[in-house]
């Protein structure tokens, strides 16, 4: 009798465990419709959702260049948010804090706004799985890359416009999957060449505006040309391609 109950008492204990857990994602998905909801309502249909509950957020500077980073917490509440653009808009580290919970973020938009060094290593410590980084325009400076090691995944990174020097280039030379680098109008030299040439996995490098010499780039390409790498290297603004791409970042 006794394993008889046992296996009642069991029983009943996995159905109330199945149960509790429907019970609990019904919660959550109700939670995450009215975050939904309530946030394009208020900034004109920021967030899609797209095949395998992918979910897009894009802020549109020209209707909503004001935003109150209070309602950021509601994100925390909205599942697999797999890409974020938030481009020309007020945004400071506080938002970034709101957004460490979104652990599925694959590409992160942030030029033009207000993050500093600190929200900067809130990013690399909290989004592992990050592709994509845009910080153009943005007040970071050179510490702010310590920890951006962490994101191994990382393959394109832009830089455009920021007192980043060569300092940063170091710690970016740990990012062992980096495709596409942007550096043009910063403050990196020709002291950070050895640290260029470590990234193997290099295609695209723009380094226009730069105070890279002449001399500089003939030994990043001759190094490139030497060791049979495909590194397509922009130092000469005149190079810089038309029609799309990094052309809008000049």
């Amino acid at each position: 009798m006794t394993m008889y109950y046992t296996k009642v008492i069991k029983s009943v204990s996995v159905i109330v465990l199945l149960f509790s857990l429907i019970i609990s994602g019904c919660k959550n998905k109700k939670l995450e419709n009215e975050s939904i909801n309530y946030l394009n309502k208020k900034y004109h249909n920021i967030i899609k959702k797209y095949p395998q509950d992918e979910v897009f957020v894009s802020f549109d500077s020209r209707k909503s260049s004001v935003v109150d980073e209070s309602d950021f917490k509601y994100f925390q509440n909205i599942d697999n948010i797999t890409v974020f653009h938030y481009c020309s808009c007020t945004l400071t580290d506080k938002a970034i804090e709101y957004l460490k919970t979104l652990k599925n973020l694959e590409r992160f938009t942030l030029s033009e706004s207000n993050l500093t060094d600190k929200g900067l290593q809130m990013i690399s410590l909290n989004h592992s799985k990050l592709e994509v980084l845009d910080l153009n325009n943005t007040p970071i400076t050179s510490q702010g890359f310590k920890y951006i090691g962490n994101l191994k995944k990382l393959s394109e990174l832009s830089l455009l416009g920021t007192n980043v020097d060569d300092e940063a280039v170091g710690y970016i030379s740990e990012l062992e999957n980096m495709h596409i680098l942007v550096l043009m109008n910063t403050k990196i030299t020709d002291k950070c060449i050895p640290d260029l040439m470590k990234l193997k996995k290099l295609s695209q490098l723009y380094i226009t505006n730069t105070n890279i010499t002449e001399k500089g780039y003939k030994t990043l390409k001759d190094y490139y040309k030497k060791n049979n790498l495909d590194v397509w290297v922009i130092w000469d603004p005149n190079d810089l391609p038309r029609g799309g791409g990094v052309d809008d970042l000049r």
